[in-house]
């Protein structure tokens, strides 16, 4: 979990190019992040969180929440990878 929360602040302060242009104006840098990949980073945090309290409770929908995670991470995986 600790990963994908580090992941979301180095995106926050990620700087980008845009029309050929690097972008290092912080407020475009989070609105680049939030309308991109946030959504999608958001969301492995968020399953893995519970994938961890299910875990821990010794939950049988835990594994539910980690075929979920999976999908997502190959999602993310894939619009890194055409980068």
């Amino acid at each position: 979990m600790t990963i994908f929360l580090m992941d979301i602040i180095i995106n926050f302060n990620t700087s980008f190019y845009e029309d050929g242009e690097l972008q290092t104006d912080p407020a475009k840098i989070k609105v680049h992040y939030l309308v991109s990949s946030f959504v999608f980073d958001l969301l492995s945090l968020v399953a893995i969180f519970i994938f961890e309290v299910a875990t821990i409770l010794n939950e049988e929908y835990a594994y539910d929440f980690l075929k979920y995670v999976l999908v997502i991470f190959c999602v993310r995986f894939q619009k890194v990878a055409k980068l």
